[in-house]
């Protein structure tokens, strides 16, 4: 299962306008990583996998997630499965989930670091040899402050953290690397128990700089 990172219209609500975040600083051209990409256009490499009732497409300029009003639904795209080690990937999160998960997570075979929203709170887990799911760290999430998610591994320890730039960056939390050799990214959306509202996410960049 991808995690609960591999996680969308507002019925009833006015949408909360999405942050400007970053767009004169960033520049992915600059940024040559093996997964970089604007995502104006869904690129070859990243795999979807949704199930039929959710929409996964590029729609003015960013990866829309469209989740539909059912329980336990989710929709993620995957990168290839790559060494992470002394990496790091970026995510511009323009829109996340009213009600349920939008993430993005580093995965292994037993293995996985996540972060997300979910019900407005910002949080940062691992999980290491299918062991229990720790939280290292939560905090009410900000769609300013909190709108470009970062994990990123160095000498063998791996950061999570977020900026509202993508420039400076704060750190949400920290934990040893869990052997990251072979590793593949996700990011997408998971509606949550009872009756969520049909709901989308907005991803405007993924940015794979060392």
């Amino acid at each position: 299962m991808l995690l609960a990172v591999s996680a969308c219209g507002r019925l009833g609500f006015e949408p909360a306008p999405e942050p400007d975040a970053g767009d004169a600083a960033i520049d992915a051209v600059a940024c040559r990583g093996r997964w970089t990409t604007e995502l104006e256009t869904l690129p070859a490499f990243l795999e979807v996998r949704a199930a039929a009732s959710i929409t996964i497409n590029t729609d003015a300029g960013h990866l829309r997630f469209a989740m539909p009003p059912t329980p336990q639904q989710e929709g993620y795209v995957v990168t290839p499965i790559e060494s992470f080690v002394e990496r790091s990937a970026a995510l511009h999160v323009t829109r996340i989930l009213t009600a349920g998960l939008t993430s993005m997570g580093l995965h292994a075979t037993e293995s996985a670091s996540h972060m997300g929203v979910d019900a407005g709170v910002l949080r940062a887990t691992v999980q290491v040899d299918n062991s229990s799911v720790i939280t290292l760290a939560s905090r009410a999430y900000d769609p300013v402050t909190d709108a470009w998610w970062r994990l990123r591994e160095t000498s063998e320890v791996l950061y999570y953290e977020t900026s509202g730039d993508g420039v400076v960056w704060k750190q949400l939390a920290v934990t040893t690397s869990w052997g990251v050799t072979s590793t593949y990214l996700d990011f997408g959306c998971h509606t949550g128990d009872g009756s969520p509202q049909a709901d989308e996410a907005h991803v405007e960049r993924l940015l794979d700089c060392p």
